[in-house]
């Protein structure tokens, strides 16, 4: 947990700036259209968070090596039972979770359908984007991870509606 505090310690005021003015200015779109304002409220946040995910996970970070990819599923737990960097390992697990569970939490109160679906290709466009970029690692695992992550967000949702709906 260590490691998040130290990349959001260090990370430029400048993407907590940018993700304020993506956040300020999707509202400001959005009450033109006409957009109910807890959906304004929602895509705002949504939009804000999504691009300090992309800060620290791309922007924050150096090149990396040209052969970025790690295509084995799983290959983490097989690391964390057998490997010698366990906790770092399981950090990375671990984070990897948390961080895709806002977006799962949000995203129910935009869509309708095709929440954890709309998560999973959130997590994509992270990975394709650090793929290209060179700016980290395109790993299934990471897909894996971010998708439990928003499913948790998702499950979150749904267990307060339905308590919400019961002492109606």
């Amino acid at each position: 947990m260590g490691y998040f505090f130290y990349l959001v310690k260090n990370l430029d005021i400048a993407y907590y700036i940018s993700a304020l003015m993506f956040g300020v200015g999707s509202y400001l779109v959005l009450m033109h259209l006409k957009v109910e304002l807890k959906q304004r409220l929602v895509a705002a946040l949504l939009i804000a968070y999504v691009f300090l995910v992309m800060s620290v996970t791309v922007l924050s970070r150096g090149h990396l090596i040209p052969n970025n990819m790690l295509l084995k599923p799983f290959w983490s737990y097989a690391a964390l039972i057998y490997g010698k960097n366990k906790y770092s390992i399981l950090t990375e697990i671990v984070l990897n979770i948390l961080m895709l569970i806002p977006v799962g939490f949000l995203l129910p109160f935009l869509v309708k359908k095709r929440t954890v679906l709309y998560g999973f290709l959130c997590s994509l466009c992270i990975e394709v984007f650090q793929l290209v970029t060179k700016r980290g690692y395109f790993e299934v695992d990471d897909l894996i991870h971010n998708t439990l992550g928003v499913l948790i967000g998702y499950g979150m949702v749904k267990i307060i509606v339905t308590g919400k709906q019961k002492h109606i």
